[in-house]
This record gives structure tokens, sequence and C-alpha cells, in this order.
């Protein structure tokens, strides 16, 4: 059962059990299968294991544009931030929003790590920029795992090696194993969608489990487009996207200090999208693959058994200050995994 807030009250609504079917023009929209971060034209991926991990498990992974990628990101609010998220953000400046390869270890957090921390971070990029002939402000940086601790760099810089020399069009699959914790599946999607100008791809890939709350949360995301989009405005996606996705889904309530989605369109395709409509559909694109994300983190949650979608319904505008409130501790309350769908009068803020 879900519930509602109508200002008087809060009442079950039997009509709510459904999700909203989505306002996308679906007949141009089509989900690719077996798709994911690299199925965009000119993006290739590779997963290893660099021993980063105890387990053994796969912990390195790298996500290379094959040209300069239109980059843009969103991250923690926490007023903690990891290394890489700084490191991240001072990089999208130097770069004006370009971007051609990202590297993304799980295992150790890099949080918490002090200046060492941060070298290792820069460093990091630095070696990964050094194979693949690019410079060290185009190449970004992601880390997950244990807080506290610091990489093993020796480790991580023979992993970026041999993880550059598997890239593949087809390794998609083994980078999304590669950036999981204590996830208990990868997280995968990707879409076609026809604009007027023509055919581009969204793919993306994400991981998360605990620590997730509104704002961000112990998560990462990653999205990947062959479409031409200008640098403000991709900006401008990416932020929207977020906010209608890994910004409104929660588990336990806990936020983290490395949080990111990051965003690469490289253009592939050719297919340039400027005008209004275009923009429209190629953003509700984006939109529904950071929710399908978003929705996979939630339903993975530590300890989740269900994922309910909250909808907050009739804020009139004397109201509409309280949306955040409603929202967070509806979400806190009682179920360990939810993600909130909000249909407001008077538009989203």
């Amino acid at each position: 059962m879900l519930y509602f807030v109508n200002g008087s009250g809060v009442f079950p609504d039997r009509a709510l059990r459904r999700p909203r079917k989505c306002q996308l023009r679906m007949s141009a929209v089509e989900t690719i299968e077996n798709g994911g971060i690299t199925s965009a034209t000119g993006f290739s991926a590779a997963g290893i294991t660099a021993g980063l991990k105890p387990s053994g498990a796969k912990d390195l992974a790298v996500l290379c544009s094959d040209r300069l990628a239109t980059a843009a990101g969103t991250f923690t609010k926490n007023v903690v931030c990891a290394p890489p998220v700084t490191v991240c953000k001072d990089k999208l400046e130097a770069s004006e929003g370009l971007a051609r390869a990202i590297i993304v270890n799980s295992g150790q957090a890099n949080a918490a790590t002090g200046v060492t921390g941060t070298q290792n971070a820069l460093r990091t990029a630095d070696e990964a920029a050094s194979i693949l002939g690019e410079e060290a402000k185009h190449v970004l940086v992601a880390s997950t795992g244990v807080i506290g601790r610091q990489i093993d760099m020796e480790k991580m810089v023979a992993g970026i090696s041999e993880a550059c020399k598997q890239m593949s069009p087809d390794g998609g699959d083994d980078a999304a194993k590669a950036i999981m914790t204590t996830d208990l599946i990868d997280k995968q999607i990707a879409y076609k969608v026809k604009l007027s100008s023509g055919t581009v791809i969204v793919g993306g890939m994400s991981k998360g489990s605990g620590m997730i709350h509104p704002n961000m949360a112990t998560m990462l995301g990653f999205v990947t487009s062959d479409a031409a989009v200008e640098s403000g405005t991709w900006s401008k996606i990416v932020k929207e996207a977020s906010q209608k996705s890994f910004n409104q889904i929660t588990v336990d309530g806990d936020t983290s200090t490395n949080d990111c989605l990051i965003a690469l369109a490289n253009g592939a395709s050719e297919v340039v999208v400027d005008s209004q409509d275009d923009v429209k559909l190629f953003t509700d694109t984006v939109t529904k693959c950071c929710e399908h994300l978003a929705k996979a983190i939630a339903r993975d949650g530590e300890g989740a058994t269900v994922l309910l979608e909250i909808k907050v319904r009739n804020f009139g505008q004397g109201m509409f200050a309280l949306r955040p409130r409603v929202h967070r501790d509806f979400g806190r309350s009682s179920y360990p995994a939810i993600t909130r769908t909000t249909g407001l009068r008077g538009g989203l803020g």
C-alpha cells in the first residue's frame, strides 16, 4: 500500500499501488537488451582484480571514450568529502567540462585519508592519463569501500596498466562488477532514443547498497551517451536527472563522503541535441536511465525486502516548503528501501 498527503492528513490510496506510467514518448525510446555503460558508440571499459579487496573479487574499473567527451557531475553534499570527489570537481572546472576516462576502485573509499589520499587520487589520474596519452585533467577518479584506509598504490598503478590493456566495448559487465562493494548484483541499463536529428544511445551503471539517503548517498553512478551535447546543456540535463533519481532514494538514512554521478557524452553518433523537443526527450531518457539505476540501488539495499514508492500529492502553495520534510520522514519511518516519486501542484522545486 502506498500513501499520500493531501494537506489534512495521511490516507491510504489504493489507486497508487502502481507507479504512474512514464511520460516519455515510449515509441521513441527502446531498452537495449543486455545494455549497459558501453552500449553507446565509442566507449570501452574493463574491470579487473587488482588486489585491492581481500576477497579477491574484481576491484578496479576503467571507463574510456575514444575521444574527449563533454563531462558533467553531481556530488555528495556531505560536509566531509573524500579526495576523489574534490579532485573530480577540480578537474571538471580545470577542463571546462571535458573528460575522456574515469578510473574507479572499490575496496577502499579513499575517505578520511588526508593529504596522502588526495595525492593518491591525483596519482591515479596521472597514471591513467600517461597510459592513454591524455592530459591528466581529462581523467576523473572515483572510489568506494572502507573509509579511513589508504589505497595500496603499488597495486593500483599495476592494476590501471592491466585494466587499460583489457578495455573493450564488451567490458561493461566486468566494469559494473568491479565497482561493487556490498551490492548483491551489478546494476546496468541502456536505452536507444530516436530524436528528430537521429538516434542516440544512453547507458549507465551504478553501485550502492548501504548508507543511502537523499542528496545522493554511498552510491556511484556513471552515464554515457554518444550524443553531441553542448556543455551547459549537458550539465543541466545531468543535474535534473540526478535530482529526480539518485537524490530521491533512501535505504538507511545515512549519507556518505564519496557519492557521485559522472556523465560523459562523446558525440560519436554525430547526432546533435539542440532543438527544444530533442533536448526534452533526451533529458527524459537520461532521467529514465538514472531512475532505473537509482531504483536498482534501493532494491538492493542492505536488509531490504521491498521497494516502496511514495507519491506526495495536492500540496498547496502554503505547504509546498514542507515537501522535503514529508518525503524524508516517510522515507525514514518504516521501510528499509524507498524511492519517492513527486507529483505536486505548482511543479517541482
